[in-house]
């Protein structure tokens, strides 16, 4: 039983973590196109596909670092919980 709470309390957690990083993360189709408009505007056609490159490399980038977190996030969680579940164990065997 307690395995179950446990396990639903670290779900719990990592559930809004996830919708933060989804929401922080959404990169539209009409905000790639405003970016693509602005180029146009300031750049000349041969520098366009080089900062298009650096953009999604940004991009990428960026999704690594946020999954990395997540990942450490997933693990200090998972940590806190067991080390909280010991510790009730051994408050309760006293």
């Amino acid at each position: 039983m307690k395995q179950g709470l446990l396990q639903q309390r670290i779900t719990f957690a990592l559930d809004n973590s996830t919708e933060f990083a989804v929401t922080k993360n959404n990169f539209t189709l009409e905000a790639l196109d405003s970016i693509i408009n602005q180029m146009k505007l300031e750049l000349t056609p041969e520098e366009i596909p080089a900062a298009l490159e650096r953009i999604v490399d940004d991009k990428h980038q960026k999704e690594l670092q946020d999954w990395l977190l997540k990942l450490y996030e997933q693990k200090a969680i998972e940590l806190k919980e067991e080390i909280l579940a010991l510790l009730e164990e051994k408050v309760g065997k006293q």
